[in-house]
């Protein structure tokens, strides 16, 4: 349910954050574009997409053309007059320059990453050749926007985050957004796509409150992502649901959970010991054993990609060999060394079929052996599943390559059975991938060239199932 990134020079990861500096200089917003050369090395195409918090302050993320539109957040951004200056901390880079001209579509500048410096030219652009994202919400938007913070006190961290709120008299239902594995912003910004910004303005348009925060340690809230399980995300959800229940505004009976991935673990967990959730919504959600869900991932994913049959039994097989020695084996130390042993025990065309040198065995079995990793291979989601108590749409989409359709909504739906949960739904949906896009073949390899953030029959599905529900004001 993660997905690889490569690195930026040293490091690139999704994330999203940004302390403004100075004025607001709204006509910075957009997308910058720009390209560097490095010395004896190849050029590199880069761009700053810059976009207004409802707060007014700006957020701005460096984006690596070259590597699939990856992107890691600027801490600082700083406007003076004509001149304008990207910072981040890790790792070391900063862009600076100053508009050459009286449009201000073109910044004249430099690239610096340590003690490295790059001259560069930064062009304001429509979008990044390739990579239209139509769906994306564009202000001014029809209902009002509101920076919110909260307590988790069990864990002493501040949750950040957008609430979105149809105008007119309230109270009104709402749903708390829970994002997938791995470290992510309120948008859940992925390859340019914002898959929670457009969730939130197609509900919110339909009367429906939206809260969407930014991960534990990520964007503008506290704490550390690292170290977490999906148990302390939950907490965080749980805290999430509280604060709802503490606005006027919002109606405390009719306040819902939709989980992407393992957000869609995170949401029955909550929803089965807080009887504050009036409905759930799970989106490619696991049904079934993480093991096995994690055995048809590497099975499916494989093909999808275009390889044999063969090197796609590998992968499933061995990392069930894997697994079964972190769950088997409680000391980290311990595993390591088997796991270890196992890869140097294979032989050479086992290896070629995996596709692992030894620096990527030896990543990957120590990500294995960290807390979210054990805990996640140890989950199972029945029992969360069949104590679900509200109203549950469960959707999948039929090209998941991820988290397979038919074998999880069977799950699903056989633990709500048996918990006789008294109203639920689950749904397959034709052509669609683990992001909710119109694909061809599902393969991961696909999301970055798909312009459709969300396919609209998804979004209409969980709006409308949300306002039979819900009964909410007309469409605005």
């Amino acid at each position: 349910m993660r997905m690889n990134t490569t690195p930026l020079f040293c490091v690139l990861v999704a994330l999203f954050a940004v302390t403004v500096w100075g004025q607001p200089a709204h006509n910075l917003e957009g997308m910058w574009l720009g390209e560097f050369k490095v010395p004896s090395g190849p050029s590199m195409e880069i761009a700053v997409e810059v976009e207004r918090k409802p707060d007014d302050k700006l957020a701005s993320n460096l984006i690596s053309v070259a590597q699939g539109c990856m992107s890691i957040a600027f801490h600082k951004t700083t406007v003076e007059k004509a001149q304008v200056c990207w910072e981040m901390k890790s790792p070391p880079i900063a862009i600076s320059g100053r508009y050459s001209d009286d449009s201000r579509t073109i910044i004249e500048g430099q690239f610096q990453q340590g003690e490295y410096v790059f001259p560069m030219q930064l062009r304001r652009v429509e979008a990044i050749p390739g990579y239209r994202r139509p769906q994306t919400p564009v202000r001014p938007y029809p209902y009002e926007e509101e920076e919110v913070a909260y307590e988790n006190t069990k864990a002493g961290i501040t949750i950040s985050g957008t609430l979105t709120l149809p105008r007119g008299k309230g109270p009104f239902p709402a749903a708390l957004l829970i994002s997938g594995s791995g470290p992510q912003d309120r948008d859940q910004f992925v390859l340019l796509h914002r898959p929670f910004k457009v969730l939130a303005d197609h509900l919110t348009r339909r009367g429906i409150a939206v809260l969407r925060v930014d991960d534990r340690g990520t964007g503008s809230s506290t704490g550390e992502f690292g170290g977490a399980t999906t148990r302390d995300f939950a907490d965080d959800v749980l805290a999430g649901v509280q604060y709802l229940k503490s606005r006027q505004d919002i109606r405390s009976d009719a306040i819902g959970l939709i989980g992407h991935s393992e957000g869609g673990m995170i949401a029955p967990m909550v929803a089965a010991e807080c009887s504050d959730v009036g409905f759930v919504v799970l989106m490619a959600a696991p049904g079934v054993p993480i093991t096995q869900l994690m055995y048809s991932q590497h099975w499916r994913g494989t093909l999808a990609e275009g390889q044999s049959e063969a090197k796609a039994k590998m992968k499933s097989d061995w990392y069930q060999r894997l697994y079964e020695v972190v769950q088997q084996e409680p000391d980290n130390e311990t595993a390591i060394e088997k796991m270890t042993g196992m890869y140097s025990a294979l032989s050479s065309q086992e290896k070629m079929l995996l596709g692992w040198d030894e620096g990527k065995a030896g990543s990957e079995i120590h990500d294995l052996v960290s807390p979210w990793k054990r805990y996640f291979v140890n989950f199972e989601p029945q029992p969360y599943l069949r104590a679900v108590k509200c109203p549950l749409l469960a959707i999948n989409g039929e090209k998941d390559c991820q988290v397979i359709s038919t074998e999880n909504l069977r799950g699903i739906e056989k633990q709500l059975r048996e918990g006789q949960n008294p109203d639920f739904t689950t749904l397959e949906l034709p052509g669609l991938n683990h992001l909710f896009q119109t694909a061809d073949t599902g393969a991961e390899s696909e999301y970055r060239h798909i312009e459709e953030t969300i396919a609209p029959g998804a979004l209409e599905t969980i709006s409308d199932w949300i306002v039979e529900r819900t009964p909410v004001s007309p469409k605005q």
